[in-house]
């Protein structure tokens, strides 16, 4: 149950946007280049979705239907998720990028559906038919193309469709996970998941209608619609909507933007902070005023402390306070949000003595620099979500000690998407979600420090993969978030193969002295020896920028690197073997 200023009460989604209905002043205005910007009202949203309704009727897309959306332009995309919302049909956004990856996610997601039908324009579906044709998949895409809504079939109507009522537990919208540790799950949220969380999200940032909020942040990503999209719906405040293309081509114009309209909300991830720091042109930012920003979220992978003293400590100069940083943690299976800090304080970062880390062992502060490892606290629980820290049988840990992360409320998933088994497996016997990820609390704060699935341990020493890459961005000629470490056994592999991959474009010769410096440097610094260093063309990540490790891992077991090893190895004669230990 919500409250909006008005004091209406909601319960769904339809409650929500049709309680917007009538505003003519406040809305979504959608920035498309530099020069060109369009407003749409909530009003004019309104009657734009119940028309797209009355066409989607008509041509029977019925009440249950699973909608997949490859749509990539944001009016667009949102038109067809308030239509299908209001008609009981069911969305499954997911990200139209013309790469290989995406296409065979698509593919695979279509057949765990039960009914879906697929909406998409003329240049996409082309797209998706020469993957098709070219990776075996033409009988499956034949019978996609019989379920396909074109979007250049739908003309705008005055005529309304037929809003079906909603309960407030009927499934919203499907939202697959961004799949960094496996295959993406589809997370069922129902109506009173998004409406508990995104009202807890208001509270808990203390938004206001004079709030505006901005993001560039993807739609098929929940910080993108939940975060950017639906909060600001809840509040009745205007919002500002960048394409993820457009920031990826202009980043700058990111804050330019935010400092023309004195935007007070962002959102980005560390990806998002660090590609505006690489491409940042102090001469273009002159006349920035973010004086306005009151908060930036800063989530959806781990938090580099580096990176956000780097950025406030560059945007000071254009009136950025320090207190803006708002680093939180969230989840899909939490709808969005489970901890946030205090608004206006300054971030806190914790140097924590590396072999304090462990699963059950009690943290504590490092007393060398060399001996630590950084952490970012990410705040208290947001209401109406519990959180606990556990060991491997469920029991509750004390402060200060690392274990399982376990939530619960009415926020959190009722489970996966014609998935029964694995939503089983993911709940404890009393009803709180296992979220995969490690940490601790103290003084009731969060601190998370990893995805349990990414772990290193070896010989009961456990190493986090952001602390190995952050050491191995130090070295000359790595990027930081340009490396990717992990551990993988199975198959043909009965030991455990440690593997640095690090993203490297020069011929391979230049990198045999560069892998030796940072299978030194990490052994000196951690202890942890590595099995190889690899070169790779590109790091597998998704849209937030979340490093894909098992996408590498596969690739691994499936030999896709197995010349490469061998012509490594070749070269590596006569190179010294100081380099390679």
């Amino acid at each position: 149950m919500t409250h909006l200023p008005n004091n209406e009460t909601l319960y769904t989604l339809i409650d929500l946007i049709q309680a917007n209905s009538g505003i003519k002043d406040r809305g979504i205005r959608y920035i498309t280049s530099e020069q060109d910007e369009q407003f749409v009202s909530f009003q004019e949203l309104y009657q734009k979705v119940t028309g797209l309704l009355h066409l989607l009727q008509m041509k029977a897309v019925a009440t249950g239907t699973e909608l997949v959306f490859q749509i990539d332009d944001q009016p667009t995309f949102l038109s067809f998720f308030w239509a299908s919302i209001l008609g009981g049909i069911i969305p499954v956004p997911l990200s139209v990028v013309n790469k290989d990856d995406c296409h065979l996610k698509l593919f695979n997601i279509w057949e765990t559906l039960k009914k879906p039908r697929l909406v998409t324009n003329k240049k996409n579906l082309r797209k998706l038919e020469e993957y098709a044709l070219a990776n075996h998949w033409s009988a499956a895409f034949e019978k996609m193309k019989q379920q396909v809504l074109l979007v250049e079939e739908f003309e705008e109507t005055t005529a309304g469709g037929t809003v079906i009522c909603a309960k407030p537990g009927d499934i919203a919208y499907i939202q697959f996970t961004s799949g960094t540790t496996g295959p993406p799950k589809g997370v069922i949220l129902t109506h009173e998941n998004l409406m508990t969380n995104i009202n807890s999200i208001h509270k808990a940032t203390g938004m206001t209608p004079n709030d505006r909020v901005m993001s560039w942040m993807p739609l098929t990503h929940d910080m993108g619609l939940n975060g950017g999209h639906l909060v600001p719906i809840l509040g009745q405040y205007n919002q500002y909507l960048m394409p993820p293309s457009l920031f990826i081509r202009h980043p700058g114009l990111w804050l330019k933007k935010a400092s023309e309209h004195q935007i007070s909300i962002l959102s980005t991830s560390n990806f998002g902070i660090k590609y505006l720091l690489t491409n940042f042109n102090p001469e273009s930012a002159k006349d920035w005023d973010l004086s306005s920003v009151r908060l930036i979220f800063n989530g959806a992978e781990p938090i580099s402390t580096t990176l956000c003293n780097e950025f406030l400590a560059v945007m000071e100069k254009y009136h950025l306070k320090k207190t803006a940083m708002f680093t939180v943690y969230g989840m899909a299976e939490a709808s969005l949000a489970v901890s946030f800090p205090p608004p206006g304080t300054e971030f806190i970062s914790l140097n924590l003595a590396r072999d304090s880390v462990s699963v059950g062992n009690t943290v504590r502060q490092a007393t060398r620099a060399g001996d630590a490892i950084n952490f970012v606290d990410l705040g208290y629980p947001v209401p109406d979500c519990a959180v606990r820290i556990c060991d491997a049988r469920n029991q509750i840990l004390g402060e200060d000690i690392v274990g399982y992360i376990q939530i619960k409320g009415k926020n959190v998933t009722i489970g996966y998407y014609d998935q029964q088994s694995a939503g089983k497996t993911v709940f404890t016997p009393d009803g709180w979600l296992k979220t995969g990820d490690l940490g601790f609390m103290e003084n009731g704060r969060l601190i998370v420090t990893g995805r349990v699935r990414d772990m290193i341990m070896v010989d009961g020493q456990a190493y986090y993969p952001q602390d190995i890459e952050r050491i191995a961005g130090v070295v000359k000629g790595v990027e930081l978030g340009e490396t990717a470490i992990c551990s993988i056994s199975g198959r043909e592999i009965p030991q455990l193969d440690i593997i640095l991959f690090v993203l490297f474009k020069d011929q391979l010769p230049e990198f045999i002295p560069l892998a030796g410096k940072l299978k030194e440097l990490i052994k000196t610094e951690t202890g942890l020896e590595l099995t190889t260093v690899l070169p790779v063309k590109k790091i597998p990540k998704t849209t937030s920028g979340k490093i894909q490790r098992y996408r590498l891992i596969t690739d691994y077991l499936d030999g896709a690197f197995a010349g490469l090893v061998g012509e490594m190895q070749s070269l590596m004669t006569g190179v010294g073997e100081e380099l390679l230990v």
